[in-house]
C-alpha cells in the first residue's frame, strides 16, 4: 500500500470539494492515510473502508469505520479533557491529544457527508469546535520579561509551563505520540482549516 507522505489538511479539502470527490476519498485514499497512523483504532478503520467496493451494502462497511474513528475520539478525548494539577505534567501530550481528536471529527465528517447524514455531520462538525476551542486557549506564544519574573508577576506561570514540558517529554509512555505528530501523520488543523472544511461540507 502506498504511503501518504507529509499529509496536510489542505491536502484533504481538496480532496473534498464536491460530493464525487468524497465518494473517491473515503473509498480510496483514506485507506491509505489510516493506515499510516499507528492506532488500532485507525488501522481498524481502514481495514473496514477496504471492504467497501467488495460489499453487497458499501454504505454498512463505511458505517463500521465510523464506530472506529468514534473510539479514536472517544479515546483523544479522554487524554486532554482537564484532571487538575496532573495536567501541569502533559501540556504537550494534551495539546497532541486536540490536534489528533481535529484530525478525527475532520474524518467522522467526511464519513457522515459521504452517508447523507448531514444532522451528524454538523454535530461532528460542532464537537471539532469545541475542540478548537480547547486549543486556541493556550498560548503558545508566551514569553516572559526579566521585570515580570523579578517581580513575581508571572512567575508560577512560568513554572506551570516548565512543568508541563519537562514532565511530557521525560515521560517514554508519550513519546510515541509527540513523534507520531511531529512526524505530520496527523495533520496541524487550524481555525481557518475547519471553517473552510464545514463550508465544504455543507454545500
Amino acid at each position: 500500500m502506498e504511503e501518504v507522505q507529509q499529509l496536510t489538511y489542505e491536502h484533504i479539502l481538496s480532496s473534498i470539494d464536491n460530493l464525487k470527490k468524497i465518494q473517491e476519498f473515503v473509498e480510496g485514499e483514506l485507506v491509505v492515510i489510516l493506515d499510516t497512523i499507528a492506532d488500532t483504532a485507525y488501522k481498524a478503520a481502514g481495514a473496514a473502508l477496504q471492504n467497501v467496493k467488495l460489499a453487497r451494502r458499501p454504505k454498512d462497511q463505511v458505517l463500521l469505520a465510523v464506530g472506529h474513528l468514534q473510539l479514536a475520539h472517544i479515546a483523544s478525548r479522554e487524554v486532554y479533557t482537564p484532571k487538575g494539577w496532573k495536567d501541569n505534567f502533559t501540556l504537550v501530550v494534551r495539546m497532541s491529544a486536540v490536534q489528533k481528536d481535529l484530525f478525527t471529527l475532520t474524518l467522522l465528517a467526511i464519513c457522515f457527508r459521504y452517508l447523507g447524514e448531514r444532522a451528524l455531520m454538523r454535530h461532528t462538525l460542532q464537537e471539532a469546535l469545541e475542540a478548537m476551542r480547547y486549543w486556541k486557549q493556550v498560548d503558545y506564544d508566551k514569553s516572559y520579561t526579566l521585570g515580570e519574573l523579578a517581580k513575581g508577576e508571572r512567575l508560577n506561570e512560568l513554572m506551570h509551563d516548565v512543568a508541563a514540558g519537562i514532565g511530557t517529554w521525560f515521560n517514554p509512555a508519550r513519546w510515541g505520540k509527540l513523534v507520531e505528530f511531529a512526524n505530520h501523520k496527523v495533520p496541524l488543523v487550524t481555525d481557518d482549516g475547519l471553517q473552510r472544511l464545514s463550508m465544504l461540507l455543507n454545500q
